[in-house]
């Protein structure tokens, strides 16, 4: 079987959750993931999870008593 023809197959296999988002941020994500050669659906999962991951540690490190990171001052 082709590495190809198994990543399909185990793509398919993966759990899927429908989730609302607003359609400015789905209209941004279609062109990042075009750019990036991803699927909207792989882009998203990956923007997704790594955000959630670093609140997570971040969550982690506040309730510890860590002091959280600063965030960066953008532009007003």
């Amino acid at each position: 079987m082709s590495t190809g023809l198994l990543e399909v197959i185990m793509a398919d296999e993966r759990k899927t959750t429908a989730v609302k988002l607003t359609q400015e941020a789905v209209d941004a994500a279609k062109i990042a993931a075009a750019f990036k050669g991803l699927t909207l659906y792989e882009y998203a999962s990956q923007v997704l999870l790594e955000a959630a991951n670093r609140d997570i540690e971040e969550g982690y490190r506040h309730r510890a008593g860590a002091a959280p990171k600063p965030k960066p001052k953008g532009p007003k």
